[in-house]
């Protein structure tokens, strides 16, 4: 009868609970309350890909729709509140007792108590974004609580909540599904979208590629040519019960003739290396992740997340047919499989030719480099290339004012250079003094449009931190454009308005509102000014509105009109 009871309240205790995990000793329970009232679906999954770094959260989607409440998932503290319109946006960090951290990224709004604070801290110093770090008396928060909505604030381009689960160093980010936070139904297996095969040539000890074929379907249809030695590129998504979303693969792997050859597990990572996932998708691939079997000495991810024989490199020493096997899966255990099939053919090269006009000058990955040809200086850091690599360079264009060019154009590295940071290019200005304080490096796109890079002129020299592209030096003297959404003395409906802010080349640097003379809050993003109206700050009635922006060269535009609030 005793026993009998107590299953019972046990039962009833778990229907109550938010949701309970037990640990491995079951001497300790852990509830994790949803940060939603809404059933769970995702739009994006931990560790999937996104060109430059894992993605170290999970994106809960919400309709399409702003303003759900969202719930801190334990007890603990706000620790830190930081608003911005990149990155999070609006970001809530809450430390637990248990030595964990969850973030709530792209909020619409905190709580009010706590958005008061955010306001405060705002306007004293005169800033939009803000980082404000707290201790544990300022806002405790239990399990449930509101702390704030759902919103689209800072990168972020649909309505969603994006949340991450910390270690204690508040660096590491961890799938929290996998530790069983959450009880998430999933029999879908990854799909293997796409498979690249790439030729490679490493014989001078600066390795070249290039891209042979891109296969998607059934890939052992036929017997794909390779040169003597060859790597994949792989592109793979997961796919779960309720979502449509295109989650992240947990584990790739490539089997040569039923023998591993590469294998890359996400596993939980840390802010410090997630960027190497630059040298680990082949560089180049605009809009594809292929995750690359081929591994860069100077990847540090090798030294965690991967394992690769022969640097994950197919080395084919017959004439025969051979089978490749790739693999993914997800973190409970679902995998796809897919095979294809090599065959060596010696007349196939790795290397593409180049034109006459480009210069290929060999750099090493474990020293810095650094070459100066035609008065202009290239500086590559240690720890900016991944392998030995040849450096593109030359001459595209020559000068032409008439389409803004006060230089010749040059090809400075080329889009299949992956880099961990950019490098320093110094190039001669060349003209009167007077005009080079409105001069900037400018990047040429392929269609001869100039977007502005900046850069400091000391001695005649103009120097930038730059990326592989076309460059060369131009000059910006057309002030920024200003257009108020509102027409002078017209009604502002909402605690909000806007101000449309574009430039010609050099972009907007910094800008500032004054209502009736006191500087007001504002933030812009994507060419829009928005103006934020609170009650106590500003009364109700007719305002003066002044609008000031500079842009990155000083070029400066005003804009004054009338508003009734």
């Amino acid at each position: 009868m005793k026993r009998s009871i107590l299953l019972t309240v046990l039962i009833f205790a778990a229907v109550l609970a938010p949701n309970v995990c037990f640990a491995a000793d079951t001497t300790a329970v852990i509830k994790h309350g949803k940060p939603l009232d809404l059933p769970m679906s995702f739009a994006a999954s931990y560790g999937e890909l996104r060109h430059d770094h894992f993605h170290g959260g999970i994106d809960f989607r919400t309709g399409g729709k702003t303003g759900d409440p969202i719930h801190s998932i334990k007890d603990g503290y706000v620790s830190r509140i930081s608003v911005s319109t990149t990155g999070y946006g609006n970001g809530l960090y809450i430390t637990h007792p248990d030595g964990t951290m969850s973030v709530y990224g792209h909020m619409l709004s905190f709580r009010s108590d706590i958005s008061e604070r955010v306001l405060q801290e705002q306007y004293d110093k005169r800033s939009f974004s803000v980082n404000i770090l707290l201790g544990p008396d300022e806002f405790p928060v239990k399990m449930g609580d509101i702390i704030g909505k759902v919103g689209n604030t800072g990168s972020s381009v649909a309505p969603h909540l994006h949340m991450e689960v910390r270690r204690d160093d508040g660096n590491t980010p961890f799938n929290f599904f996998r530790e069983g936070y959450y009880s998430v139904p999933d029999t879908q297996t990854p799909v293997i979208q796409r498979i690249a095969v790439y030729a490679y040539e490493d014989s001078t000890g600066i390795p070249v590629s290039r891209r042979l074929r891109i296969m998607s379907g059934k890939y052992s249809e036929s017997v794909i040519s390779v040169p003597a030695k060859s790597y994949l590129g792989i592109d793979a998504i997961d796919k779960m019960e309720g979502t449509t979303g295109r989650l992240g693969v947990e584990k790739y792997r490539v089997l040569l003739d039923g023998e591993p050859l590469f294998e890359l597990n996400i596993g939980d990572f840390n802010y410090d290396i997630d960027k190497y996932i630059r040298s680990t998708v082949a560089a180049g691939e605009s809009g594809m992740d292929f995750i690359k079997t081929q591994v860069d000495p100077g990847n540090l991810l090798a030294k965690t997340k991967i394992t690769a024989e022969n640097g994950g490199i197919i080395e084919l020493a017959d004439y025969e047919r051979h089978r490749v096997t790739v693999e993914a899966s997800d973190i409970f255990g679902n995998i796809t499989r897919a095979n294809l099939y090599l065959r060596r053919d010696d007349s196939i090269k790795a290397d593409a030719p180049l034109d006459d006009n480009i210069l290929t000058v060999p750099m090493l990955w474990y020293v810095p480099n650094s070459l100066v040809l035609d008065g202009i200086s290239v500086s590559m850091p240690l720890g900016a290339l991944y392998n030995n690599v040849y450096f593109q360079y030359g001459k595209i264009a020559d000068a032409d004012t008439s389409v803004g060019f006060y230089s010749p154009v040059w090809q400075l590295g080329d889009d299949r250079l992956a880099l961990h940071e950019p490098f320093k290019v110094t190039i001669p200005v060349g003209y009167d003094e007077a005009l080079t304080d409105k001069m900037i490096l400018a990047r040429v796109s392929s269609d001869g449009k100039l977007s502005g890079v900046g850069g400091v002129i000391s001695d005649g020299m103009l120097t930038a931190s730059v990326r592989s592209g076309r460059y060369c030096v131009a000059r910006d003297t057309i002030a920024p454009v200003l257009k108020p959404a509102v027409q002078s003395g017209g009604k502002v409906s909402g605690n909000t308005f806007r101000i449309t802010a574009t430039d010609d080349m050099a972009g907007i640097a910094k800008f500032e509102v004054l209502v009736d003379g006191e500087w007001t809050l504002a933030s812009m993003k994507n060419s829009s000014i928005t103006v934020y109206l609170s009650e106590g700050r500003v009364r109700r009635g007719s305002h003066d509105v002044k609008v000031t922006v500079y842009d990155a060269v000083g070029n400066c535009s005003e804009s004054s009109f009338k508003i009734v609030w």
